[in-house]
C-alpha cells in the first residue's frame, strides 16, 4: 500500500490509530516498569528491582515520544487544513487544557494524597502548586499546548515565509534523500539544546520544562513536514530497515563514545548523535506500524478511542496499586505483569463504561464538546 503523493491523502492510515494505542500501552508500561526499577529513581519503587529493567526502560523511551511527537505534528497540520487554522487551535487547546486541569485536580490531588498517606511524598500546598508537583506525566500535554499555540501563530502571521521555507526543504530532500531531512532534524535538535544550555540559569520554570520543549520541538516540526509534502512522508515510512538500524547503532555507538570527553564541541557532537538515536528508531516505528499494523480493526480501534483516557488516568492508579504490591511485598515479574494488565483494564474500564457513556465526564475528560457527544449518541 503506497501513499498518494499529492498533498490530499486518498488512503486513511489507519496504523497512527494502531500506533497511538500500542504507545500508550508503551507509555504505562514504561511507569509500571518504574515501580521495579533497582535505581529506584521513580515516585515510588520496590524493595527490590529487576536488574534488566533499566535497559527495557532506555530501550522503549529511544522511540516512544519521539514518535509521538512526530505524529502529534503530522495530525495538526492535518487538521489546520481541514478546518482551519482559528477553529483548530481552538478546539485543541480546549481538548487539552480541560483534561489538563480536571486530572489535576482530581486523579493527580488522589495520588499525591496516596503519596502523603504511605510516607512517600512531604505535602505542603504551596510546594506542590509552585513547584508543579500537581503535573506530574501531565508534562507532555504542556510541551503539546504550547507546540500547538507556536504552530497558531506560524500558519497565523508567518505562512508566506514559512511556505518559502519548506519549498527549500522539498528541493533539497526528495525521494533518495530523506535522510538529509532527518540530519536538518537532528541539527535544529542541537541548536535549540544549545540555546537552552546557555539560557538554563535564567528560565528555569517549574510548570514549563525549557529542556524538553526544546529537545522535542524538532520532532514535531518534523511530523508537519512530513504532512505537508506526501512524497517525502511516503518516502520516510518506506526507508530500508536495515540502513536505518544500521545508522541507529552507528549513532547511539559515537554517542556513548563522546560521554567520556569533555568540552563544548564534544557536548554538541553529543547532542548530535543522540538526537540521531531517538530519530532512527522513531523512523523504525514508524515503518514497522505502517508496514505490519496498517489496518483497521475493531481491536485497534477501541483502544485508540480510549488511549487518551488512559493516559490521563493510568499514572494514578499505577501508583495506587503500586503501593499495594510494596506494602505486601509482593515482587517479581509476574507482579509486574499482573501490575500492568490490571491497569490498562481498569483505565479500560474507567473510560468505556463510564466517561464515554456521561457527555459531561467526556468533555471534562476529554475534551470533546458537549452538543458533538450528544448528536452522536442521538444518532
Amino acid at each position: 500500500m503506497s501513499l498518494n503523493t499529492n498533498n490530499k491523502t486518498t488512503e486513511r492510515l489507519y496504523f497512527l490509530d494502531s500506533m497511538r494505542g500500542i504507545l500508550i500501552l508503551l507509555i504505562v508500561l514504561l511507569h509500571v516498569l518504574q515501580t521495579y526499577n533497582p535505581k529506584q529513581t521513580w515516585v515510588i519503587y520496590t524493595e527490590k528491582g529487576i536488574d534488566f529493567i533499566p535497559y527495557i526502560i532506555d530501550a522503549i523511551m529511544l522511540f516512544v515520544l519521539p514518535s509521538f511527537f512526530i505524529m502529534s505534528g503530522y495530525l495538526a497540520v492535518m487538521s489546520i487544513s481541514k478546518m482551519g487554522v482559528d477553529k483548530f487551535f481552538e478546539s485543541k487547546i480546549k481538548r487539552i487544557l480541560i483534561p489538563i486541569f480536571m486530572i489535576a485536580i482530581t486523579f493527580n490531588s488522589l495520588q499525591a494524597y496516596l503519596l502523603v498517606k504511605n510516607g512517600w511524598m512531604e505535602f505542603n500546598l504551596w510546594d506542590y502548586l509552585s513547584t508543579g508537583q500537581w503535573i506530574s506525566h501531565l508534562w507532555f500535554l504542556i510541551d503539546l499546548a504550547i507546540f500547538l499555540f507556536l504552530l497558531y501563530l506560524v500558519v497565523k502571521f508567518f505562512k508566506v515565509n514559512v511556505n518559502k521555507l519548506l519549498s527549500v526543504i522539498y528541493n533539497i530532500t526528495d525521494k533518495t534523500n530523506v535522510y538529509f531531512l532527518l540530519f536538518l532534524i537532528s541539527i535544529l535538535t542541537v541548536v535549540l539544546l544549545a540555546v537552552y544550555s546557555a539560557l538554563s540559569p535564567y528560565i528555569h520554570n517549574p510548570i514549563i520544562g525549557f529542556r524538553s520543549l526544546a529537545f522535542y520541538l524538532p520532532f514535531f516540526i518534523l511530523g508537519g513536514v512530513l504532512y505537508k509534502n506526501k512524497n517525502i512522508f511516503n518516502t520516510f515510512l518506506n526507508l530500508n530497515p536495515y540502513i536505518v538500524i544500521i545508522l541507529f547503532f552507528t549513532a547511539l555507538v559515537f554517542s556513548q563514545y563522546l560521554l567520556d570527553f569533555e568540552g563544548l564541541f564534544y557536548r554538541l557532537l553529543y547532542y548530535f548523535f543522540d538526537t540521531l538515536t531517538y530519530i532512527y528508531a522513531s523512523t523504525l516505528c514508524f515503518y514497522l506500524f505502517y508496514r505490519y499494523v496498517n489496518v483497521q480493526t475493531k481491536f485497534f480501534k477501541l483502544l485508540s478511542n480510549a488511549s487518551y483516557s488512559i493516559y490521563l488516568m493510568h499514572h494514578m492508579i499505577v501508583i495506587g496499586l503500586g503501593l499495594i504490591i510494596i506494602k505486601f511485598n509482593i515482587f517479581g515479574i509476574t507482579s509486574l505483569v499482573i501490575l500492568f494488565f490490571l491497569v490498562i483494564f481498569l483505565s479500560f474500564f474507567i473510560d468505556y463504561f463510564i466517561i464515554q457513556k456521561v457527555p459531561i465526564l467526556t468533555f471534562l475528560l476529554n475534551g470533546k464538546p458537549i452538543k458533538k457527544i450528544m448528536k452522536k449518541e442521538d444518532n
